[in-house]
C-alpha cells in the first residue's frame, strides 16, 4: 500500500455530515475481513507498517470530529480464521498495527467485530479500546449467549482488559427489542447496537 485514494474523502465526509445532522456517532469498518487485503498486508511485516502509515491521513483527517468514534480494523475476521482462511498472529499483528496507526492520528477509538463472545479473546493485547462482539437468536445457548450471560463473566473468562460492545443484535418488530437493550445494559455491556440490515 502506497497511498489512499482521495476520492474517497467525498463518501467519508457525507457520512460524517449525516450523522453531525442526525446527532449519531460512527464507527466506521475499515476492512470485512482478512481476506479483503492483499494476502501480504497480513502477513510480510513491512506491508502491515506501509498499510498502517497508509491509513494514518484518513484517521488524521477526522481526528477532531466527534462524530467519528471509531474505527473497525475487521469485521468478523474469526470465521476465517477458524477456517483456516486466515493466520492468526498475522491478522493480530495487522490489526495492532492499524490501531497504533489510530492512537497516533486521532483521539478515536478502535475496536474489532467479533462474530461472537469466543472470539473476543483473540483481540486481547492488540491495543482496542474496547471489545465487540455479535450476538443473534441462534446464539441462545452455552458460553455464545450473551443475553445469558453478564459481562463479568464474559470478562474473567477472555481475560478482557477493556469494555465490551454488543456490536449486532437483532431487534426487529417481531422481537421483545426493548427488554433486549435492558438486559444489555443491566448485565453491564458498554452498549449493544441493533443491526438494522435485517
Amino acid at each position: 500500500p502506497t497511498g489512499l485514494n482521495s476520492a474517497i474523502y467525498a463518501d467519508f465526509d457525507a457520512a460524517v455530515a449525516l450523522a453531525a445532522k442526525y446527532d449519531i456517532y460512527l464507527d466506521f469498518v475499515l476492512f470485512n475481513a482478512p481476506s479483503a487485503v492483499p494476502q501480504s498486508w497480513l502477513t510480510d511485516s513491512n506491508h502491515r507498517t506501509a498499510l498502517a502509515t497508509t491509513l494514518g491521513p484518513l484517521f488524521a483527517r477526522y481526528a477532531n470530529n466527534p462524530r467519528v468514534m471509531t474505527w473497525e480494523v475487521f469485521n468478523e475476521p474469526e470465521w476465517e480464521i477458524w477456517n483456516n482462511q486466515a493466520d492468526l498472529a498475522s491478522t493480530q499483528a495487522l490489526v495492532k498495527a492499524v490501531a497504533g496507526s489510530v492512537h497516533t492520528n486521532s483521539d478515536a477509538l478502535v475496536t474489532v467485530g467479533s462474530a461472537m463472545l469466543e472470539g473476543t479473546g483473540m483481540w486481547v493485547g492488540q491495543g482496542l479500546d474496547y471489545y465487540q462482539a455479535h450476538w443473534y437468536d441462534f446464539m441462545s445457548s452455552g458460553g455464545w449467549c450473551a443475553r445469558c450471560r453478564d459481562y463479568a463473566s464474559v470478562k474473567a473468562e477472555y481475560n478482557l482488559d477493556a469494555p465490551l460492545v454488543l456490536g449486532e443484535f437483532y431487534a426487529g418488530p417481531d422481537t421483545d427489542a426493548l427488554q433486549r437493550f435492558e438486559d444489555f445494559y443491566s448485565k453491564g455491556y458498554a452498549g449493544a447496537w441493533a443491526w438494522s440490515l435485517m
